[in-house]
């Protein structure tokens, strides 16, 4: 069975081993290193969403695949994003169904195509008595970002906040240089999701940005252009919509904070699931 971009074959059930204790946290040293809880803004929204002090970055890899080519150098504004991916639990109790293969609770949600993401996006925010982002017509989407509802992050948004932001340490994943360690991944998964928030954050306090489950962005996927952009979303139109991340499947080479995929926006494999966003 062939599941989304550059896929593998099969997927089987096994045990998933908690990890119980992480090795240190640096997400203390990361609020101090990138002003996270000064300045007016509160380290943790009233979901216990991270804010991310915006800021510049080197987007893309000059030594990754062709469509992480040429690193630009970008900036994004201020903004909160979500600790965790949505999790099966929290997808249910919103909308009533749970479409996962890998049926936990604890386990991010999968099998949802991105318009699934963005119709929750929305309804969350409804729940939380926010202006929802999105506008949805059918399979015309446009989004408001200057609305104070959930929506996806943008690839920009995205790889910034996996990186660690302004406390970013340069780790080749997110939040380490040991794949095992920060993420569910092909060498330690046992071919199935894993629970959240159980392998180490990364300098932000964000779990899973590498491995566990594709997450999808807003972007059009299409190829990197410009330089010194500021708040990059991407192609105007496209037919495939970006993820970041890598997954349980994958090697170490798919978790790398530049990597990138894509797939349909109404595809839903059991790779790919979602965290939010909002602005402060």
């Amino acid at each position: 069975m062939m599941v989304g971009t550059r896929k593998r074959a099969s997927y089987d059930r096994f045990g998933i081993i908690f990890l119980a204790a992480l090795l240190g946290s640096p997400v203390a040293w990361a609020q101090a290193a990138s002003g996270v809880g000064i300045a007016g803004a509160p380290s943790s929204g009233p979901r216990g969403e991270a804010f991310v002090k915006g800021g510049s970055f080197r987007m893309g890899s000059d030594y990754g695949g062709a469509d992480e080519r040429p690193a630009r150098q970008v900036s994004v504004r201020d903004f909160y994003i979500m600790r965790t991916e949505v999790t099966q639990a929290d997808y249910e109790s919103l909308t009533g169904s749970n479409p996962s293969e890998f049926k936990d609770g604890a386990h991010p949600v999968e099998r949802v195509g991105w318009y699934d993401a963005v119709a929750y996006a929305n309804a969350l925010s409804v729940r939380d008595g926010l202006q929802p982002a999105y506008a949805i017509d059918g399979t015309s989407v446009s989004c408001d970002f200057d609305a104070s509802g959930w929506r996806l992050p943008t690839e920009a948004e995205w790889e910034y906040a996996a990186r660690g932001g302004l406390a970013r340490r340069g780790y080749a994943y997110a939040g380490g240089d040991d794949p095992a360690r920060v993420s569910w991944y092909g060498g330690d998964s046992g071919g199935s999701t894993g629970p959240v928030g159980t392998k180490a954050p990364n300098e932000l306090g964000l779990y899973d940005m590498s491995g566990n489950v594709y997450e999808w962005c807003w972007d059009w996927y299409g190829s990197y252009v410009g330089q010194g952009l500021a708040d990059p979303r991407g192609p105007a139109a496209g037919d495939r919509r970006s993820r970041r991340g890598g997954c349980y499947l994958f090697n170490e080479e798919y978790l790398r904070p530049s990597y990138r995929s894509y797939e349909k926006p109404e595809a839903a494999f059991p790779i790919t699931g979602f965290r939010l966003a909002r602005r402060p």
